[in-house]
């Protein structure tokens, strides 16, 4: 395995042992259905709420201009996942996100981004 592979290990343990399984379905399913082809950005109120949060503001100042885009495809993709849960399985996902490192959050952040 290579280095990388295995420092993903861990987290993908956290994930399927904390997330619920239709929770996991759900933001796979997500990741593989890409991003969305049109999204109107962000207001800059929201980019300044996503950047509050240490995840949001890395993100916010490696996107520079594009970031009130990639705020709100990731907003709205995180959206259509949360949608596609249960109540239940949404708040196991969300809390178990919440607890994450910054570097963790923003690489999800990321995918979602597109």
């Amino acid at each position: 395995m290579t280095s990388d592979l295995l420092d993903e290990l861990p987290f993908m343990e956290g994930f399927d042992q904390v997330v619920p399984l239709a929770a996991r379905l759900a933001a796979y399913d997500e990741l593989e259905r890409g991003p969305l082809v049109a999204i109107t950005p962000a207001s800059a109120s929201e980019v300044k709420l996503f950047a509050s949060t240490p995840a949001g503001r890395m993100l916010v100042e490696e996107w520079g201009s594009a970031g009130a885009k990639m705020v709100a495809m990731l907003r709205s993709r995180a959206a259509r996942m949360t949608d596609n849960m249960s109540q239940e399985d949404a708040d196991g996902f969300w809390t178990w996100f919440d607890n994450l490192e910054p570097a963790p959050a923003a690489a999800i952040f990321r995918q979602l981004a597109g």
